[in-house]
């Protein structure tokens, strides 16, 4: 009787352990949709990052098949996503919108992980089936979702990241950003206080014919006199 006890007791232990190991497992396993993030960190080459929708406002749709989430862009387009290690898995279903139907686009979709390139999907044109990526990002810190056009220029070159998702863990957003500084900067230095000397236009004197050397004092200056001396003259000059 008591082993049996200490058997029911051992195997009601064994069950407690594994599903407190499930239950912690599955709370810091986390579904991250793209459209969730701040896609206005984005930069591309026509309008503005859309979520939910393609580049001109509409439903994402491509090859016929309509899409509720994702991310509408437009090559050249570039998202950079800050995963410090904490995700996964990225999967999508790519393609051309059919907004732009009648006209000639072509783009690639690239997806970049810390300066390496684990996927693309090849060159895609307007009516194909949305094409599936599925990456696999374990260790990857900085992730970079890309759309190049497809060698024929960037013309109508609407893109849709649709379904895009990650799955990680211990997380429930992610960060993008801009490497783009958005606070202006002068790229040149401040000019001096100091007063200027600027050289004559002619190199070189003969008797009669004078020169001159401007010395220019710059705006907002704070020098009041300008002492010069030159030394190494001839007697009587």
């Amino acid at each position: 009787m008591k082993i049996a006890n200490s058997i029911r007791l051992a195997v009601t232990a064994g069950l407690f352990i594994l599903f407190s190991m499930m239950g912690i497992e599955h709370l810091y396993a986390q579904t991250v949709w793209l459209d969730q993030l701040d896609l206005s960190a984005a930069t591309q080459g026509f309008g503005t990052p859309n979520k939910n929708k393609s580049v001109d406002g509409k439903a994402i749709t491509i090859g016929g098949k309509t899409f509720e989430r994702g991310f509408g862009t437009h090559a050249e387009s570039s998202l950079l996503v800050l995963l410090d290690g904490k995700a996964s898995e990225f999967t999508a279903q790519v393609g051309i919108d059919d907004e732009v139907e009648g006209r000639q686009p072509a783009v690639e979709f690239i997806v970049i992980g810390d300066g390496k390139k684990l996927w693309s999907s090849g060159i895609v044109h307007l009516g194909d089936a949305a094409k599936p990526c599925s990456v696999k990002l374990a260790g990857i810190q900085k992730l970079e979702l890309v759309v190049t056009d497809g060698g024929n220029g960037n013309y109508y070159d609407h893109a849709d990241w649709a379904d895009a998702k990650f799955e990680t863990t211990g997380v429930t957003s992610l960060n993008t950003y801009n490497p783009i500084s958005s606070e202006p900067y002068i790229l040149t230095p401040l000019p001096s206080a100091k007063p200027r000397i600027n050289s004559s236009k002619v190199f070189g004197v003969r008797p009669g014919s004078p020169f001159q050397y401007l010395v220019r004092q710059q705006p907002g200056a704070t020098v009041p006199w300008i002492f010069l001396g030159l030394l190494g003259l001839p007697n009587g000059v």
